[in-house]
């Protein structure tokens, strides 16, 4: 294969396996456009143009498909992100020096927060023994107590509609700078 013939032949090596690797972006377009440069050296040095001709239409089809791969990527990464985020109860950790009395006002509070559906409250003691049925595989949580647990009690709310979530997040947030009954919350997520 004499040099001219070689071009021609990179070009369309290189947009196949462009094209190949097109689903990982950078790989697809940088083949891509390597193998556009070469084609146009080619088809421009007056060399048998069949296989540059393929080169460049492959090597512009690989970098077609990665640019939309960015777009395909970038919306099912966020609609992955919603989709987990809506499907989430709302958590409201709760300050371990909270009285009683200050828990069910802060309930009764949060009951009367728009799209709010139902709301659990978890003790610490629970918390527990959540987290041992989740993580507590060798047992490491066993020498805590529900007075020693690492875990804060908390509120589990789920609401109406989950595209509302964020509103109900940001209506919890901003009263725990203005009411009293919110003073107990240590963190909202």
């Amino acid at each position: 294969m004499n040099k001219s013939k070689g071009i021609g032949f990179a070009s369309l090596v290189l947009a196949i396996i462009a094209i190949v690797t097109s689903f990982t972006i950078v790989f697809g377009i940088i083949l891509g456009i390597i193998s556009l440069i070469l084609g146009s050296v080619a088809i421009a040095k007056k060399y048998d143009a069949t296989k540059p001709i393929a080169g460049i239409v492959i090597s512009v089809i690989a970098i077609i498909v990665s640019v939309l791969m960015i777009f395909i990527y970038k919306n099912l990464w966020k609609n992955i992100r919603e989709i987990t985020i809506q499907n989430t109860p709302i958590i409201v950790y709760i300050n371990d020096s909270a009285k009683d009395s200050d828990i069910s006002k802060l309930k009764e509070e949060l009951t009367n927060i728009e799209y709010v559906d139902n709301i659990t409250f978890v003790t610490k003691e629970e918390a527990l023994e959540k987290a041992k049925e989740k993580i507590d595989e060798d047992n490491l949580l066993d020498s805590y107590t529900s007075y020693t647990s690492p875990f804060p009690a908390y509120f589990e709310i789920v609401i109406t509609n989950k595209k509302y979530r964020e509103f109900v997040v940001n209506i919890i947030e901003s009263e725990c700078q203005t009411n009293q009954s919110f003073d107990i919350i240590q963190k909202v997520q």
